[in-house]
């Protein structure tokens, strides 16, 4: 089974793609969000759209809402995902979030974390509460279809992979 989170969940489109894209493996896809309006959204298009996926309450800065997130769905988490999360809110409470979250090796294998997000926003590694995350691939949005407004062949955004080392 591969566990997968999506943080921030807004609209639920992330956690949707990820559960269709996962469809053909065992997978159990978790939506997550603070803002009530966002997880009222995300649960009313993951019904529309027929899709068993968990969305819930999540705060990454609150510990005891992190514990309950592994506990109650299927954490840690294989994958880990997020858009336009804005790092400079939070950036000092990444590694900690992320460390609770993921697993440096489970059957085998680490958690994956990957961020859609604003260009240079993320370091090619997250370290903090005993977890190390280490960049595995760095793109521009251009080559996910990410372009700004204006134009185009320019990207304000970039999609960062990171896998767990520690």
């Amino acid at each position: 089974t591969i566990s997968v989170l999506e943080l921030g969940t807004g609209v639920g489109a992330v956690a949707m793609a990820a559960a269709i894209g996962l469809g053909a493996l065992q997978s159990v896809v978790t939506a997550s969000d603070a803002a009530a309006t966002s997880l009222a959204t995300a649960t009313a298009n993951v019904a529309i759209n027929g899709l068993a996926i968990a969305v819930r309450k999540l705060d990454w800065g609150d510990d005891e809402d992190l514990a309950a997130a592994v506990s109650a769905n299927g954490g840690p988490f294989d994958l880990v995902l997020g858009a336009a999360l804005q790092f400079e809110k939070w950036e000092k409470r990444l590694p900690a979030a992320l460390a609770a979250l993921t697993h440096a090796g489970r059957r085998g294998r680490r958690s994956i974390v990957a961020f859609a997000h604003t260009t240079g926003a993320l370091a090619a590694t997250v370290e903090g509460s005993g977890a190390r995350f280490e960049q595995l691939e760095r793109s521009s949005g251009l080559a996910h279809g990410l372009h700004t407004r204006w134009s185009e062949a320019e990207s304000d955004f970039e999609v960062v992979v990171l896998g767990r080392t520690r």
